[in-house]
């Protein structure tokens, strides 16, 4: 099963950028994809979708999401309950692949700055704070079929952000296997959305896209793709 994920920088769906990216997403045929800063229903007909919900940021319009799931196949059991300051930046549910029950853990990590500017937190506090409140919930989900995606807001291996901050990232996901870390041939830079496997997953093939699509740049961030399999 292929499973793409991409933040795609509050583009609305129909617009000419916004659209491009649509078709680029559809192009490579993920059966699943977790799009970060996006509109509800994103992809458009032939997916089920579910989102993390509203952020209570005010300057985001109607109907834009944090995080999407958007699945070719049933989902149920969705979840919203992460107990961060920070809202609508995870939603966990049920896919019903052919081969059983998977979960989906669609995440978008604050990024180092955020709500600096409104004086109600320093930099990486809610990074951080993300994190831990993500931590138990990925120990308990890597005992089962599971996969996280989604805007991680830090480049593995290690870059510019804070030891502690990369530790806490590497920690909260201990149990997973992230195969879409480290430099990518096809942009010649690391990605800052990344794909998580549990072990009863296993990674086929990676594969990369520049946010930059025919000399038009859709997204700030790169998109990436992974092929699994159940063992």
């Amino acid at each position: 099963m292929r499973i793409a994920t991409w933040n795609l920088q509050r583009k609305r769906p129909a617009s000419p950028n916004g659209s491009k990216a649509v078709d680029h997403l559809r192009s490579v045929s993920p059966d699943i994809a977790v799009v970060t800063e996006a509109w509800v229903d994103h992809l458009g007909p032939g997916f089920h979708h579910v989102d993390a919900g509203p952020t209570g940021i005010a300057h985001l319009r109607e109907g834009e999401r944090k995080v999407v799931i958007a699945s070719r196949w049933p989902i149920s059991g969705v979840r919203v309950d992460l107990d961060v300051p920070t809202p609508g930046r995870f939603v966990s549910a049920t896919v019903e692949t052919p081969k059983g029950p998977m979960n989906v853990i669609g995440i978008c990590i604050p990024w180092f700055a955020s709500r600096v500017g409104i004086g109600k937190a320093a930099n990486w506090e809610d990074h951080r704070t993300f994190l831990e409140a993500l931590s138990p919930v990925l120990a308990e989900s890597a005992k089962t079929p599971c996969l996280v995606a989604g805007d991680f807001n830090q480049r593995i291996p290690r870059s510019r952000q804070p030891r502690e901050i990369a530790d806490l990232l590497a920690d909260a996901f201990r149990n997973f296997a992230i195969p879409t870390a480290g430099g990518r041939p096809e942009t010649g830079r690391g990605l800052i959305d990344h794909i998580a496997l549990s072990p009863s997953l296993k990674c086929r093939e990676v594969r990369a896209w520049s946010g930059t699509l025919d000399d038009r740049k859709v997204s700030d961030h790169d998109g990436v793709m992974v092929e699994c399999s159940f063992p």
